[in-house]
């Protein structure tokens, strides 16, 4: 199965999104993939007039998701799931007025590009086991997150003691990069006519989420700049 659609952006261009989902049959009921695929080109209509650049908030996208099955035995299925996307954009930001022109303005550095870089990476293993008085489930899942953003969070303001003076600040690179793995293990039970029904588990998760920035700027008649960065980390279970 594809799909094919095209369509116009006013004050832009183009945009082109291609879909498309395949089954895989390896071994009839017993060994199974499916595939879909997912990849995007849109058209952007801002305007960045400092560095004449025109419809900088393009985008291009690409998700891939791979699901397979296995049914290695009557009391024992295998599942597994891979999703990989991409994501490149440009910022989405209109701050020049009027507004209705879709302009964008830089703060600080009137040259830099506010960018998105968005990509991760999702891995699962799920295994089930029917023990007969009770079904065995072990999941695995592992999760790899890069997100990038230039010139992110510009913002302009004036101080009570400066009113006709803006201060502008930027934040160059925000930084949102993640890893985890989780492990759950569930015995439940799978007697439906009996009035008891229980489930005993475990659950691990391991979490490193470093994010921040790598400075802040300030741009106006006090102009300056400054490190910064923050990490934090998670285990739990």
């Amino acid at each position: 199965k594809m799909g094919l659609s095209v369509y116009d952006t006013k004050k832009g261009g183009w945009s082109e999104e291609l879909t498309g989902t395949v089954n895989l049959p390896v071994i009839d009921d017993v060994l199974a993939f499916r595939v879909a695929a997912t990849y995007k080109n849109s058209s952007g209509w801002i305007n960045q007039p400092a560095i004449g650049a025109e419809d900088i908030n393009d985008s291009e996208l690409s998700n891939i998701r791979i699901k397979g099955l296995w049914q290695a035995s009557d009391s024992m299925v295998v599942r597994g799931t891979v999703i990989h996307h991409r994501n490149n954009a440009g910022g989405n930001v209109v701050n020049l007025e009027p507004l209705s022109d879709s302009n964008f303005q830089a703060s600080s550095d009137r040259t830099l590009i506010n960018s998105i870089f968005d990509d991760y990476d999702i891995f699962n293993l799920t295994v089930s086991y029917d023990l007969g008085f009770a079904d065995l489930v072990s999941s695995s899942t592992y999760v790899d997150v890069h997100k990038l953003q230039t010139a992110y969070n510009m913002q302009s303001f004036t101080l009570a003691s400066l009113p006709t003076i803006p201060l502008e600040v930027l934040l160059p690179n925000f930084r949102n990069d993640a890893e985890s793995f989780a492990q759950e293990i569930r015995l439940s039970s799978n007697n439906n006519d009996s009035p008891l029904n229980w489930v005993i588990g475990a659950f691990y998760a391991d979490k490193k989420l470093p994010f921040g920035f790598d400075s802040v700027e300030l741009a106006g008649p006090f102009s300056s700049s400054a490190p910064g960065q923050d990490t934090l980390t998670i285990s739990e279970s």
